[in-house]
């Protein structure tokens, strides 16, 4: 009789143990597939990134475009908006995690799993490459990168809700002076949402160098583990244009109050 409960023990414990086995395997195999999903969106954005850089307002154009909507358009839906002066073309590319890892900010949710997922490097990423073609020629050229942001930093900024990074810079024919200041009057920088998120516009007579530094979106922030938290980890030379533009405004209000 003992040797029968000391045998049904040992089977318990062994099917105990296979079954923890098979969980811990279907927890890695799940976390394996969505992080090889985010570096599969890298990849896929360096390339789209490349494409977008590689074409001019008021220089390319729609000849130029079309291989590149013709190689896109095999592998996803492109959204297109046309009339009988323009057509708009954004090539969009997702990673969107489960509702429940993605976290909640209602007051008193503890967030777990999306916890736990932050610290396995796994979010949520959204980019997109926007080109605007008008009378056969590129008019605007963008690109978008929106990367979620931890749960506990979402109110860490002034108590406002930001649950992501989301960052755009386009080059544009109809580039508005509005908010400039006079040491960069062919780019300009704005918050996107409130004291958050970030915009760069610029013309394209401005130099090539600054073009290309401000298409500089830095990619690795889809699939590093421990997570972007700053614009400047993203778009680095468009953080540092919109500081520079808050420092002008700083000083140009400051010197208002004192006449």
């Amino acid at each position: 009789m003992v040797y029968l409960l000391d045998m049904t023990k040992q089977k318990a414990r062994i099917a105990f143990r296979r079954v923890l086995v098979t969980l811990a395997f279907l927890a890695f195999s799940a976390w394996a597939a969505a992080y090889a999903g985010q570096w599969v969106l890298r990849w896929r954005a360096e390339t789209l990134l490349g494409e977008i850089g590689s074409l001019h307002a008021n220089r390319s154009t729609s000849a130029d475009i079309k291989p590149l909507i013709a190689k896109w358009s095999k592998t996803q839906k492109i959204s297109t908006n046309c009339t009988a002066e323009e057509c708009q073309y954004g090539v969009t590319l997702t990673h969107v995690l489960p509702l429940p890892l993605q976290g909640y900010p209602d007051e008193g949710v503890k967030n777990f799993l999306p916890r736990l997922t932050n610290h396995l490097g796994l979010r949520s990423v959204w980019v997109e490459g926007g080109i605007r073609v008008r009378d056969g020629l590129v008019t605007e050229r963008s690109f978008v990168e929106d990367i979620s942001l931890p749960v506990g930093v979402w109110f860490e900024r002034g108590g406002a809700f930001v649950p992501d990074l989301l960052i755009e810079s386009a080059e544009m024919s109809s580039f508005s002076r509005y908010y400039l200041h006079p040491l960069h009057p062919n780019r300009a920088a704005l918050n996107l949402k409130g004291p958050y998120g970030l915009k760069i516009t610029f013309a394209p007579d401005e130099q090539t160098d600054v073009r290309d530094a401000l298409m500089g979106f830095r990619l690795d922030c889809v699939t590093r583990f421990s997570p972007c938290l700053q614009e400047s980890e993203i778009l680095p030379e468009g953080a540092k244009l919109l500081e520079e533009t808050r420092a002008f405004r700083r000083a140009a209000n400051q010197t208002t109050k004192t006449e």
